[in-house]
């Protein structure tokens, strides 16, 4: 848990590390939750001496990125594998702003012939 601006939220990385593991992709469904936001996400078996009230965060854009967020010259970027782009991040107006569409295709490995679209 951290304590911002004097609420608790909760922070599970171990819960946000995709299984089986995927180089270069992370959630963060379990990043900056409140109590009710942690067990939306189908998180249990945790114990606490704190209660997170604040939702100030469980609805942030954050939580849909499977990509790391890259904190950059005063701006926040991070990849967006379902709309297949590159975007800047407003934390203040929790949007998204489209840089980049990746339109290319990548061969997948172990099977000729089928392409992966996107990021």
């Amino acid at each position: 848990m951290v304590k911002i601006d004097g609420q608790w939220y909760h922070v599970d990385v171990t819960w946000d590390d995709p299984v089986p593991d995927k180089p270069g992709r992370v959630s963060h469904e379990n990043f900056l939750r409140s109590d009710d936001g942690i067990r939306s996400t189908g998180h249990y078996g945790w114990t606490s001496d704190y209660t997170c009230t604040s939702t100030k965060y469980d609805k942030y854009l954050w939580k849909d990125a499977t990509s790391p967020l890259v904190y950059l010259k005063g701006k926040w970027y991070y990849m967006d594998e379902i709309y297949k782009g590159l975007f800047e991040y407003d934390i203040k107006t929790n949007t998204g702003n489209e840089l980049f569409w990746i339109k290319e295709s990548w061969p997948v490995v172990d099977k000729p012939g089928y392409t992966y679209m996107g990021c």
